[in-house]
């Protein structure tokens, strides 16, 4: 529905963005033109990645999370959504169950679906303390149950799991002998004041049970170049190898070339980004504070609002039909809650220049108080 507005002139406020503001650093677009001149690079490499970008992911994990790991363990992936889909299918299989988080990002429901699996919901979108977190696991749990998936920092939430939360989690899953998959996306995308995420790498159970995903699709501004990855235990990986193997074979080396580029050059540029992410952050919630009926926690992570919107139902059926209205009357795109299992929310990118940040809101808060 955006693409047809936009295709017929009319102005569009995309909070249903999920791309970041900041361009790709020169010194990446550099190294994939040097690739693209290489020979080596024309032909079928490793299906779990080029060696010169896992050597950089582990190097990346001691540098980011302090934590050693093995080169064995990693697989880089067709974006980080193919090394989810992957996981779960090496982990999930017909009859199983996949406890998923939520609010959860849509692609881990399907996946589960995909694997012949059950996605059991576990809602925790308004639970903060780490003991009802455990509640909800212990609700879900049945010998069924094969996996745990949730993403840190949470999208579309923004919630991050402190150190103590994540080993918690971690200590839950080993006595229930269940896999975890944390979708580390955004990592750098974290704006608490230690300025640096809890791996579940961290985790002193995780090198047993552990699934950390992640890639360069946030941090660098490199959705499109599609590199992501997963780290497990040996084994694991051996089995995602060969599933990977015979799904893609390896992913484009020139993107691979230009990922290790940017693993390697340090988090200058990172920081940047999140620095300027965190300031539209501020400016959003400041101006969200203005509407009536509209209440959010403060995301500690990602680039994502996830606004309640109150009494909703009195107009609407549900905050799909309420994303409608807004898009077909007031020129604002959101992503409704219930793609995230949690009707009654919207999504509100705030990676978005800070001019449409002010007009967005404007219009938000027209719609909602004439809705």
């Amino acid at each position: 529905m955006v693409k047809q507005r936009r295709s017929r002139g009319e102005s569009i406020i995309a909070f249903n963005s999920g791309e970041p503001l900041a361009d790709v650093p020169s010194y990446i677009t550099d190294a994939a033109s040097i690739a693209c001149r290489m020979e080596e690079m024309h032909r079928y490499t490793d299906a779990r990645g080029l060696p010169s970008l896992r050597k950089d992911i582990v190097s990346k994990c001691l540098r980011d999370s302090g934590v050693e790991i093995d080169i064995e363990q990693v697989n880089v992936s067709n974006g980080a959504k193919q090394a989810i889909y992957e996981a779960v299918l090496a982990t999930v299989g017909v009859g199983d169950e996949a406890i998923v988080l939520a609010p959860y990002w849509p692609s881990y429901i399907d996946a589960v679906a995909l694997a012949g699996g059950t996605a059991v919901v576990a809602q925790i979108v308004d639970v903060y303390d780490i003991d009802s977190v455990i509640e909800k696991l212990d609700e879900s749990v049945s010998d069924r149950t094969r996996l745990v998936v949730f993403s840190n920092p949470c999208n579309p939430s923004g919630r991050v799991f402190t150190a103590d939360e994540m080993a918690r989690i971690g200590s839950w899953a080993t006595r229930h002998g269940v896999w975890v998959l944390s979708d580390e996306i955004y990592e750098h995308m974290n704006y608490v004041p230690s300025g640096s995420l809890t791996s579940y790498l961290c985790i002193a159970d995780s090198a047993a049970n552990g699934i950390v995903i992640n890639g360069v699709a946030k941090s660098y501004s490199m959705t499109g170049w599609r590199v992501g990855w997963s780290i497990t235990p040996p084994a694991l990986a051996r089995g995602i190898a060969s599933l990977r193997s015979q799904i893609s074979s390896n992913v484009c080396n020139i993107s691979q070339f230009a990922a290790a580029s940017a693993l390697s050059a340090g988090l200058r540029e990172v920081a940047l980004a999140r620095d300027e992410l965190r300031q539209r952050r501020d400016l959003m919630v400041e101006l969200l504070s203005g509407i009536d009926g509209v209440s959010w926690t403060i995301p500690d992570g990602g680039m994502y609002v996830f606004a309640r919107i109150r009494d909703y139902g009195d107009h609407f059926d549900s905050t799909v039909k309420l994303a409608e209205y807004l898009l077909d009357r007031h020129g604002v795109a959101t992503v409704p809650g219930e793609a995230f299992g949690c009707p009654g929310y919207l999504r509100l990118s705030f990676s978005l220049p800070e001019r449409d940040i002010h007009e967005g809101v404007a219009r938000l808060r027209s719609g909602l108080e004439v809705g």
